[in-house]
């Protein structure tokens, strides 16, 4: 199994005006492929879980995504903070990435925008 990308990949393509269209292109040409998005809000939680970046705990994250990366199996929760800074966790199924973001910042599965041929 190929290494995947480091996560910096966010800083990247997060939200720095790129539209999800775009970002999501970006992540399409690098091998991710992204399955679903959900933009946080007032009613999300803070995360129940510690995150950090490079030793530093995380800002608070204003969107999740969930990704494959090429020929991997599982799913890739990813947290990303407003600069594009994110962090990552790695999830055997979708269901499992599903579970753990409804764990951690209470986002329910009617939420997510969900990309063609996928659903929550």
């Amino acid at each position: 199994m190929d290494a995947k990308p480091d996560i910096e990949l966010s800083r990247r393509t997060g939200d720095t005006g790129l539209s999800i269209r775009e970002r999501e292109s970006v992540m399409d040409a690098i091998g991710w492929k992204v399955v679903g998005s959900v933009k946080l809000q007032d009613h999300h939680r803070p995360s129940r879980t510690r995150h950090t970046i490079n030793g530093v705990s995380a800002p608070p994250f204003t969107r999740l995504e969930i990704t494959t990366y090429g020929q991997d199996a599982g799913f890739y929760l990813l947290h990303i903070c407003s600069d594009g800074q994110g962090t990552d966790s790695w999830h055997e199924t979708l269901e499992a990435a599903f579970d753990q973001a409804e764990f951690e910042l209470g986002v329910k599965r009617h939420e997510w925008i969900m990309r063609t041929g996928q659903s929550a």
